[in-house]
């Protein structure tokens, strides 16, 4: 019985031998080397890229039909029900129509409301009006103009050169 512990014992030993061994300064390079490696890698891939330039939509926004901002200092229960729903108005004042637009409002720490359009574009000088009630959150819920006031947009459109194009406006609060 002791020749198989010897054995197994010899065995291990054995492969303890032909496992791989690094020296404190081949460690020492390896690490160096792990840590160049992608540095280097990124400045030359930051060097080689062309620069990137976002495109600015020409727009005007507005909101029609949404309360004054002293409702909103109101407790929920007692703030007036709402006679008209709100609307966000947006006119085209570029010269290229926009197509697949997506206008975000109220975007807050990354969640906002927002509406996608894909059928009809923006053309130049055209308005186009959105209820606010119709902007839905990640999560299904829907803007609610009678407690939560219009603090900002974001639109994102596609212009004619398939170049993505952005505008942001934000809304007085207080």
């Amino acid at each position: 019985m002791t020749s198989g512990i010897e054995n197994t014992t010899t065995a291990t030993i054995r492969e303890i031998d032909r496992s791989p061994r690094l020296s404190p300064r081949m460690l020492t390079w390896l690490l160096a080397l792990m840590c160049l490696i992608p540095t280097v890698s990124i400045y030359a891939i930051f060097r080689l890229m062309p620069p990137v330039y976002e495109n600015k939509l020409q727009a005007e926004v507005w909101s029609k039909d949404v309360p004054d901002l002293s409702t909103y200092s109101l407790p929920y229960e007692s703030r007036p029900q709402l006679t008209k729903k709100g609307k966000l108005v947006v006119k085209n004042t570029g010269p290229d129509p926009w197509t697949q637009y997506n206008i975000r409002i109220n975007r807050m720490y990354g969640d906002a409301y927002q509406i996608y359009e894909h059928h009809e574009p923006i053309n130049p000088g055209e308005t186009k009006e959105f209820e606010l009630a119709e902007f839905v959150s990640r999560s299904g819920a829907r803007f609610d103009i009678r407690y939560n006031p219009l603090r900002n947009v974001e639109i994102y459109a596609r212009l004619p050169t398939s170049a993505r194009a952005t505008f942001n406006q934000t809304f007085e609060t207080k």
